[in-house]
């Protein structure tokens, strides 16, 4: 159960950081940009990105290195708040590593199947290489959905991406794929608020996954209309994310 102690120190952390979100402004502003150099040079002007660009040249900056720093911005926003929180702190971490993990993942798999996995950066701190059992060093050479599962080791995400291995001559299902991860990683989640929240604050957590997962829903149904996939059917496993 959470302590009133850390709950608001939580939750004070919490709000600091929802202060410093991108605005509409903000996403205005980025949509005017010409360039990855331009984009680049807004957040490290303007916003709370501001930390993980110092230093760099925004102007000799590529979109995979940028995608990087703020992957681990938003890495290391997550995991500042496991040290505060005494009694879910562990699960809490699990959660941090096991989102940082299946990013990496999708990251790795989409690459592969468009042959450029030579672009693959590992995009994580070293506080996820430490306590994760994915060999990410790997994922820059993979060549086959085979050496992709060895590549993930000892993990339980071998396991469960196994079933998916495609026939010779056929594509990764990389929405199936998508879908398996992200309900591994949900029902993670139900499971620390059902057994680790109590009142109030249960309820306001499980709203506020809801939200995030109907967000990631929105996003699936607008890459699968992009890419003209098989929506219908990938529809019912997508939704069947919003049991929380």
């Amino acid at each position: 159960m959470l302590s009133s102690l850390s709950s608001n120190v939580v939750l004070a952390k919490a709000r600091a950081k929802y202060g410093k979100r991108l605005k509409e402004k903000d996403y205005r502003n980025l949509l005017d940009c010409k360039s990855v150099a331009e984009v680049a040079a807004y957040l490290k002007a303007n916003t709370d990105y501001h930390d993980v660009l110092t230093g760099i040249n925004e102007y000799d900056i590529h979109r995979g290195q940028l995608e990087v720093l703020i992957k681990q911005k938003l890495f290391y926003n997550l995991s500042s708040f496991v040290r505060y929180e005494l009694s879910v702190g562990e699960q809490l971490a699990d959660y941090v590593i096991a989102r940082a993990e299946i990013e990496e993942i999708l990251d790795a798999l989409m690459l592969m199947s468009a042959g450029r996995q030579e672009e693959y950066s590992q995009a994580a701190p070293l506080y996820l290489a430490k306590h994760t059992k994915i060999h990410m060093e790997q994922f820059s050479s993979i060549q086959t959905y085979g050496e992709f599962l060895d590549a993930l080791g000892s993990s339980v995400y071998r396991r469960l991406l196994a079933p998916f291995e495609p026939k010779p001559g056929e594509p990764v299902d990389v929405f199936a794929v998508e879908n398996q991860l992200y309900s591994y990683l949900f029902s993670h989640v139900q499971e620390i608020i059902d057994h680790r929240v109590r009142g109030k604050t249960k309820k306001e957590v499980r709203e506020l996954f809801q939200g995030y997962i109907d967000l990631e829903n929105y996003a699936r149904i607008i890459r699968m209309k992009k890419g003209f996939g098989p929506i219908r059917s990938s529809l019912r496993k997508i939704f069947s994310l919003s049991v929380l």
